[in-house]
């Protein structure tokens, strides 16, 4: 799900949450400054179309897409990979797998991008209950699992643009049925808030931790207790040449 925070069977309803989805451009503007694309590398993982793919080549980044986590690829092929959505919804934690397939395709100094619900926004109301990004404290908390393990945040607040009320009412009844034809009765202007949470983390700044799934222990008073990798504590494979994302 790179493109968008949700994913539809039906092909014209993407398509149109394609248009009012971050009209601003605030996420690829984010993703450029924190990753520094232009001239380098970059793959995206669980592409599902062409929209992100073409936002980063906007901002001059050689990209690369894996429709999953990138199994297809070289190791050590990129400068930066991004995943989009991955944690949003019924997720506590990071994924531990999918972080280390990510880390897998990063040359030495390279960045990882993880892109986010942060919750806290008019978008979460349409998630079914259960799956609300509000409730899950460890994908926006400034010291929650994320920062435990490495990752520094930047938080965008962005909208979903309609061209009118009447136009949100048919998309959001359309696309989220009750939920979404109760969020459009509230709606008191044509767009809805959605703030979305990039987590980044660079060379030696992921956490030490006990095993793929542990997340360092907290200090009295609530902060992880986490500790930095070196840069070279942990041994990398050797890198494709730049420019050349290649296939195993």
């Amino acid at each position: 799900m790179a493109d968008l925070p949700f994913s539809f069977t039906n092909a014209a309803i993407a398509s149109q949450l394609a248009r009012i989805v971050d009209v601003d451009g605030k996420i690829p503007r984010a993703l450029a400054e924190v990753g520094a694309l232009a001239g380098r590398d970059v793959v995206v993982l669980h592409a599902d179309g062409d929209m992100r793919a073409a936002q980063l080549r906007a901002a001059g980044a050689h990209v690369t897409t894996s429709a999953a986590d990138g199994r297809e690829l070289v190791s050590a092929c990129a400068d930066v990979v991004v995943r989009c959505w991955a944690e949003s919804g019924a997720v506590a934690v990071p994924d531990a797998a999918g972080l280390a397939a990510a880390e897998r395709l990063l040359r030495p100094g390279g960045r990882l991008l993880i892109v986010a619900d942060y919750g806290r926004d008019d978008v979460a109301r349409l998630r079914p209950e259960g799956e609300t990004p509000e409730i899950y404290h460890a994908l926006r908390a400034r010291d929650g699992a994320f920062v435990a393990q490495g990752f520094k945040l930047r938080v965008i607040h962005g909208w979903w643009t309609f061209d009118s009320l009447d136009h949100a009412t048919a998309f959001l009844g359309e696309a989220f049925g009750e939920r979404g034809l109760a969020v459009a009765a509230s709606m008191r202007r044509p767009r809805l808030s959605h703030k979305v949470v990039v987590y980044h983390r660079g060379p030696g700044e992921a956490a030490e931790t006990e095993g793929p799934e542990s997340v360092p222990a907290r200090r009295p008073g609530g902060r992880p207790a986490a500790t930095r990798a070196s840069a070279g504590s942990r041994p990398r494979p050797a890198a494709a040449p730049r420019g050349t994302v290649g296939t195993t």
